[in-house]
C-alpha cells in the first residue's frame, strides 16, 4: 500500500483490473483542487487472467477484495474498464444529430467496421471534435465490447462486494489521465503508449481527445517468458528479476531489448498507417504501465527514436500530503496507475454507465 490522504467530495474509486497488477485510486476534491486519496496495487496470479480473460473470477474477486481491506477507500462505487481483442474502438464522422439517435446510426452505418454482430455488443461513443473541413457533421470515437466478456468482469468486481457506477474503456481513461496530467495550457499532438502485459495500447492525443487509438498483442509478458527461458525460474521469479532496483541483470537487459526491437516495429506499422511517426522529434512520447515505472526501459526506449520520451505521470497535477504518501514510491509507481487515474476522475454523481446498451 502507498498510502492515504484525507479529503472531501470523493469521486469514483477507479479499479483498473489488469492481467498482472490490481491498481486501486480513490481522488477528492479540496480547496486547491484534486487531492490523492487512497491508493495501493497488488500483484496477480499470472493465471488468473489469461490474455484477457479472466480465469479464476474467485481469486480475482478475492484479491480486489482483499486490495480494498487493506487502502480502505471512503466507499465502494467504483469506475472500471476493458480492452483487449473483445473491445474494439473506431472513428467515424456522423452528421449532426440528437445524442440518442447516434448509437441506432451507427449500427445501420457502420456495423461492418467492427468484427462481430453490434446486437452482442455494448455500444457507447464519446464526440471529439467538429469536422476540420467545416461541414455539418462530428468526429466520434464508438466502442463496441462484447457484451459477455463485460459483464464476466462486473460480475467480479460485484463478487468483491463493490459497486460497479461506469464501465470505461482503457483508452479513454489513459487519455483523460494523459489530459488532466498536461493542463489546459496543452496545445499539439502526442503520443500515448501504454505497455501492459500482454497487449500494448497506443492513443494519438491532441487537447480535444484522441486521433486514433489502437493495440496489438505485445506486452510486458513477452519479456516475462525471455527471462524464464534464459534462467530457468518462473513468472514471479522472471517479473522480479525485471523489477529488481539498480541495474538490470544480463538475461533481463537482452530481454527487454529483444522486446523493444519488436514493440517499435509494431508501433512503427500501426502508427504509420494512421500517417503519425514514432520518430517525429515535434511529436512527445509519454510512456504508460508497469514497464514505464523501469528506468531502464525508458532509457532504452529514448535511445530508439529523437523524439522526447519521457514517463506519464499521472500525479502531475494532483495534489498530496508528504507525510502521509511515500513520494519516491508514488513516483516510481505513478505511470502503473495511468488507466486508474483516469477512472478515478469519473464523480460519484455520474451514474450512467459509459458502455450502455
Amino acid at each position: 500500500m502507498l498510502g492515504s490522504i484525507l479529503g472531501t467530495r470523493p469521486y469514483l474509486v477507479g479499479l483498473d483490473v489488469g492481467s498482472s497488477y490490481i491498481k486501486v485510486l480513490e481522488l477528492t476534491r479540496g480547496r486547491k483542487g484534486l487531492l490523492l486519496g487512497k491508493i495501493g496495487c497488488v500483484r496477480l496470479n499470472p493465471e488468473c487472467i489469461v490474455e484477457k480473460d479472466l480465469v479464476d473470477s474467485r481469486e480475482v474477486a478475492r484479491e480486489v477484495r482483499s486490495l480494498f481491506t487493506e487502502i480502505k477507500p471512503s466507499h465502494k462505487k467504483v469506475a472500471i474498464s476493458v480492452s483487449g481483442s473483445k473491445v474494439m474502438t473506431r472513428l467515424f464522422e456522423v452528421p449532426f444529430m440528437p445524442e440518442q439517435n447516434i448509437p441506432s446510426y451507427i449500427k445501420e452505418n457502420f456495423a461492418s467496421a467492427f468484427p462481430f454482430k453490434l446486437d452482442d455488443v455494448y455500444l457507447d461513443f464519446a464526440a471529439l471534435r467538429l469536422n476540420e473541413r467545416g461541414l455539418a457533421q462530428v468526429e466520434i470515437s464508438a466502442a463496441a465490447a462484447k457484451r459477455e466478456f463485460v459483464d464476466e468482469y462486473v460480475r467480479v468486481v460485484e463478487l468483491a462486494g463493490l459497486k460497479v457506477r461506469t464501465v470505461d474503456l482503457d483508452a479513454l481513461a489513459l487519455y483523460n489521465a494523459f489530459q488532466h496530467s498536461q493542463g489546459p495550457d496543452f496545445d499539439g499532438q502526442a503520443i500515448v503508449v501504454h505497455t501492459g502485459h500482454v497487449r500494448t495500447l497506443v492513443v494519438v492525443a491532441d487537447k480535444e481527445g484522441p486521433l486514433t487509438v489502437q493495440d496489438f498483442p505485445l506486452g510486458g509478458k513477452g519479456v516475462i517468458e525471455r527471462i524464464q527461458l534464459a534462467t530457468g525460474t518462473g513468472p514471479i521469479e522472471a517479473a522480479d528479476m525485471l523489477e529488481a532496483p539498480g541495474p538490470p541483470a544480463e538475461q533481463a537487459l537482452g530481454a527487454l531489448e529483444t522486446f523493444l526491437g519488436e514493440l517499435f516495429e509494431a508501433l512503427a506499422f500501426t502508427l504509420g498507417r494512421e500517417g503519425f511517426r514514432l520518430t517525429d522529434p515535434g511529436t512527445p512520447i509519454y510512456l504508460s504501465g508497469g514497464l514505464a515505472c523501469l528506468e531502464h526501459f525508458r532509457q532504452a526506449f529514448q535511445r530508439r527514436t529523437p523524439a522526447r520520451t519521457s514517463a506519464l505521470n499521472p500525479f502531475a497535477r494532483v495534489g498530496v500530503q508528504k507525510d502521509k504518501l511515500d513520494l519516491g514510491e508514488l513516483k516510481e509507481k505513478a505511470p502503473l496507475f495511468s488507466v486508474a487515474f483516469g477512472l478515478g476522475l469519473h464523480e460519484i454523481k455520474e451514474v450512467l454507465a459509459r458502455v450502455r446498451a
